[in-house]
């Protein structure tokens, strides 16, 4: 169980290390996800600015307090916790027929749509399969060999570049219809 424990953190902290800094990583990129923080979140115009910028630095946090062993736990809970609080926002969404883009890696985001909600469950599986490796193989990085950390750290770059890319690798099999014009 350590290899998956560490694998699916890996893969995890990428993933949240990449939504974070591409929150923040222009001021368009905050623009569009302080857009999708209002019509998401509904949160008051007056406090859009911070509950944004403290959603990617939570994100940043979450993914830097994934590998220590003392903070995984904490950090596996905050990740199905944000997953499940995104996922009921994108169904509400979904479900009203608002049309909002998907800011979760920074600007450039596509449209709500399932694909999102079906991307936040594999994570959340995941996150849970984190937590389940944990629970029964509490070790820590350090019986681990350099060159399976190495294997494993390139694995977790891989699939957090599938779970970034998420919708355009899946308009390659299936394409979405163009959104309506807003």
């Amino acid at each position: 169980m350590g290899w998956i424990d560490i694998e699916t953190r890996l893969v995890l902290a990428a993933v949240f290390l990449l939504s974070g800094a591409g929150k923040l990583r222009s001021r368009a990129a905050f623009a569009e996800a302080r857009r999708a923080v209002s019509v998401l979140g509904g949160v008051p115009e007056r406090l859009l600015s911070t509950a944004s910028g403290l959603l990617a630095v939570t994100e940043l946090v979450v993914a830097l307090t994934l590998m220590p062993g003392p903070t995984a736990m904490a950090a596996l809970t905050a990740i199905v916790l944000m997953l499940t609080a995104f996922s009921l926002a994108l169904a509400r969404a979904i479900r009203n027929g608002v049309y909002v883009t998907c800011a979760c890696f920074g600007a450039g985001g596509r449209p709500v749509s399932t694909r999102q909600l079906a991307r936040n469950a594999c994570l959340v599986v995941l996150a849970a399969a984190a937590i389940a490796a944990r629970l029964s193989w509490p070790g820590d990085l350090t019986s681990v060999s350099v060159g399976g950390l190495a294997v494993a750290a390139f694995g977790a770059v891989v699939a957090a570049g599938v779970v970034a890319l998420w919708d355009d690798l899946a308009d390659l099999v299936r394409p979405e219809s163009a959104p309506p014009n807003q």
